[in-house]
């Protein structure tokens, strides 16, 4: 009896180790895990290691979840993969973190005093990526973010697959051209995770393409978004001119309040894929005196500064009129600018012509004269050329009509003339072919802000283009071959006109004079 006590106490005694090494994958989505452990002792005397006892527990230990089972002894490390029978949900109602403890168990029945264990996190379920942006219309450096949700094992940032497309296209994107914006970390489970592009994107649509993972090797959903890039900014207006532009190109206005107008610009295309642009936002338009260079927006003594002017839908020229008088001064030289903005805030250069208020008439022009009477349907006119200090002359307006007429309306038409301050004596041959008769001219000057003098003396002509009748000899009295010869014709009549008679005589058919 005192022999089988002692036995039992040493058997007691030398009960087994639990194993010192237990493995289980930290995060898994697999409901039938395998786990590993190493490291189970038997001290001798011993009746060997037989078996292990596992069980798995929640890791509060609130309450045990699995087991016990009874993995016969193998090979040391020993692996054991959890029975398909008891495999966990996949629906993510077993999800959640436990803690797996493991036994080591003798041939006679004992076993290990303390287990071996480790804790694991079983997660079943995709996280899930939403409100991919930037979406629309952006610049050419964007960052691509992603709201990131996962309640379970969180974000493994390490597996954070973004892509992008151009023009038909796609690649992943350059992990060079990564920035560290936003900032995140693995396990974060609510999280806008992206990165910064510091490339430049050309100007068209972008597809932006998104995967994540979580700690447990979930794969999100692909999301996908698009962006549209228009870095580059509309064309540039025409110049905002207002009133005529004279030869020397400086525009001339003849009114407090001009209107001012410029070709409208528009936004362009992408170059590549020919997706559009952003589209033209609105105008930026300045006037006065004093401008500063074009590097500088602010103009502090501008008599118009007027911003965010819609553009007119579907045409070519874009107006503007002031709402009051501007306190102009007569010959002083003014600037006006203006440019364009697109969608995204891109704007043209300025664009600045020369503009000078002239509200003075020209001197009044001399009367036209010319040869008359005349037989030239077509007579060449002359009169002293009127003058103008500021914009100077630019056309004549001419008028005909017949004498005693109440209305010019044999010929009323515009002459164009090189400009000039004093261009001196005007010679104008008309074109049009006058019929006979007695006819009257009036000119008119215009310098080039379109200011008129008053008309000038009527001039006067007359044309005479169709030859008077031809007399009628009379027959020679009896012995005009003894005797002087005495001619009688009867008188031609011509109207107003002197009519002179020239004689000729031959002694044969031709006459020589």
């Amino acid at each position: 009896m005192a022999v089988v006590i002692a036995l039992l106490a040493a058997t007691a005694a030398f009960a087994q180790g639990a194993p010192t090494t237990v493995k289980a994958p930290r995060f898994t989505n697999d409901t039938t895990p395998t786990f590993e452990w190493s490291g189970a002792t038997e001290p001798n005397p011993s009746s060997g290691i037989r078996e292990y006892t596992v069980e798995i527990w929640k890791s509060d230990d609130s309450a045990k979840v699995r087991g016990p089972y009874t993995v016969p002894h193998g090979t040391d490390p020993h692996t054991w993969t959890l029975p398909d029978a008891h495999a966990f949900g996949g629906s993510g109602e077993d999800d959640g973190e436990y803690h797996i403890r493991v036994w080591t168990c003798d041939a006679a029945g004992n076993a290990s005093a303390g287990f071996g264990s480790c804790t694991f996190l079983l997660d079943t379920q995709a996280p899930v990526l939403s409100n991919g942006r930037p979406t629309g219309w952006g610049g050419s450096v964007q960052p691509i973010l992603a709201d990131f949700t996962d309640d379970c094992s969180g974000l493994d940032k390490s597996r954070t697959e973004p892509k992008q497309a151009h023009n038909g296209v796609s690649w992943d994107v350059d992990m060079r051209y990564l920035g560290g914006l936003p900032t995140y970390n693995d396990g974060d489970k609510h999280i806008t995770i992206g990165k910064l592009m510091t490339g430049w994107y050309c100007d068209g649509e972008w597809t932006f393409t998104m995967i994540a993972y979580d700690r447990a090797g979930n794969k999100s959903n692909e999301l996908v978004w698009k962006l549209n890039v228009d870095a580059t900014p509309p064309t540039a207006p025409g110049e905002p001119v207002a009133g005529k532009v004279r030869d020397d190109g400086k525009w001339y206005i003849n009114t407090l309040r001009p209107t001012f107008r410029w070709a409208a610009s528009s936004d362009p295309k992408a170059p590549y894929d020919h997706s559009p642009g952003s589209g033209l936002r609105d105008y930026w338009f300045q006037f006065g005196s004093g401008k500063p260079d074009d590097q500088t927006d602010d103009w502090v003594s501008a008599l118009v500064n007027q911003a965010g002017i819609l553009p007119t839908p579907a045409v070519e020229t874009q107006q503007l009129t002031p709402l009051a008088d501007l306190p102009l001064v007569a010959g002083v030289e003014y600037s006006a600018r203006v440019k364009a903005y697109d969608n995204l805030g891109n704007c043209s250069t300025w664009v600045d012509p020369l503009i000078i208020y002239d509200p003075h008439p020209p001197t009044l022009p001399g009367t036209p004269i010319t040869t008359t009477p005349t037989t030239d349907k077509t007579p060449v006119w002359k009169w002293a050329g009127s003058t103008d200090a500021i914009s100077g002359i630019d056309l004549y307006h001419i008028q005909i009509r017949r004498e005693g007429s109440a209305s010019w309306d044999v010929f009323d038409a515009l002459l164009d003339i090189p400009d000039a301050l004093a261009p001196g004596e005007q010679v104008w041959e008309q074109a049009l072919q006058l019929e006979d008769g007695k006819y009257e001219i009036q000119v008119q000057a215009v310098d080039v802000a379109g200011n008129y003098s008053a008309w000038s003396g009527i001039g006067a002509v007359e044309i005479d283009a169709t030859p008077p009748g031809a007399p009628a000899i009379g027959a020679l009295n009896p012995g005009y071959n003894i005797s002087s010869v005495t001619l009688k014709w009867n008188p031609v009549d011509d109207g107003d006109n002197v009519i002179t008679y020239v004689l000729q005589w031959a002694k044969d058919a031709g006459f020589s004079g």
